[in-house]
């Protein structure tokens, strides 16, 4: 949900990340909200974090893109 997906951000930007929440349709599933966590200069970087950060990523799938 919207509300879950909000609630999930505001942890990161408390921690001073810039959060970005986006609305997507998925076909077959309906309406569901991405979660972006701030940029990282490298897929290490990002992974590293992720490691570092396992407690707030439980129960929550992810993926990491370079852009």
């Amino acid at each position: 949900s919207k509300l879950s997906a909000q609630e999930f951000a505001d942890g990161f930007i408390l921690k001073g990340y810039d959060v970005i929440v986006h609305e997507v349709l998925i076909a077959g599933k309906g309406k569901w909200y991405r979660v972006s966590i701030g940029v990282f200069d490298t897929v290490n970087e990002a992974k590293d974090y992720l490691g570092k950060e396992k407690s707030l990523f439980q129960d929550k799938k992810y993926i990491i893109n370079q852009f």
